[in-house]
């Protein structure tokens, strides 16, 4: 966890479709699923987020 302006952001480790593996800074697992699923235009169902430490 760590406070950006204010915010608290987790870190989430992110796997998309069981093939590719992304580190993210999100205020919630959904938020993180969701910039990753935007980002590699994959339907948000095949991310799933872990909250890591860091």
């Amino acid at each position: 966890m760590t406070l950006l302006n204010g915010l608290t952001v987790y870190k989430y480790q992110l796997l998309v479709a069981n093939k590719k593996s992304f580190i993210t800074w999100a205020q919630s697992p959904q938020a993180a699923c969701r910039i990753v699923a935007d980002f590699e235009g994959v339907p948000l169902a095949w991310v799933t987020a872990l909250q890591v430490e860091g």
